[in-house]
């Protein structure tokens, strides 16, 4: 076994113009969803609720909401 899976998705004409673009700058579109899902992974562990606070030199927080 290849430790590999297939996957089929429906893609929002906007998901398909992402992934499109992703390919373009990843070698193709698999390794552009495998880069995708693991951003995605680090950004629901880093951000559990969905959003996370940068807090600037001056002091300042700034609240950043991830869609």
């Amino acid at each position: 076994m290849s430790g590999l899976i297939k996957v089929t998705v429906n893609l929002t004409p906007a998901a398909e113009a992402a992934l499109t673009r992703l390919g373009d700058v990843h070698a193709n579109r698999t390794d552009a969803v495998n880069f995708a899902l693991r951003l995605a992974s680090l950004m629901a562990d880093l951000a559990p609720e969905g959003h996370f606070t940068i807090v600037q030199p001056d002091g300042t927080h700034d609240r950043v909401h991830l869609i």
